[in-house]
């Protein structure tokens, strides 16, 4: 790898409440990140069966990622998500400093893997 990997966390949700609610909170969510420098994806999925979400989001390093969680309008948001969400599992792969870390932990059950092999053909900005 010429350069360091990115960072991806994966959250795997329950949604508590309507679906409805739960997009419209992830959509709000999506548009801030949006123009946040470093935010490199920002997808949610959903199993409308059994109304798991999975929580894809992809940063150009750690640093990113606590910027974005720091945000004032994540901040802002964020007590209503964890209302209509539970986080059932969180998967953070790629290099993590130790803020992040903490960070994601606080969130929940997490499991952190290191760069090992492969690429990407994401473009740096």
């Amino acid at each position: 790898m010429n350069h360091p990997p990115h960072l991806q966390v994966r959250f795997e949700c329950d949604v508590k409440t309507d679906q409805r609610t739960v997009e419209k909170i992830l959509s709000d969510f999506a548009e801030v990140a949006r123009h946040q420098h470093g935010v490199i994806e920002y997808q949610s999925f959903i199993d409308k069966q059994s109304g798991k979400v999975i929580l894809n989001e992809i940063y150009d390093d750690a640093a990113s990622f606590v910027k974005h969680v720091n945000d004032p309008a994540i901040q802002a948001t964020m007590p209503n998500l964890m209302k209509n969400l539970t986080i059932r599992n969180i998967e953070a792969c790629g290099p993590v400093n130790p803020e992040a870390r903490k960070i994601i932990e606080g969130l929940g059950s997490a499991r952190f893997a290191e760069p090992w092999t492969g690429f990407n053909n994401i473009q740096r900005k």
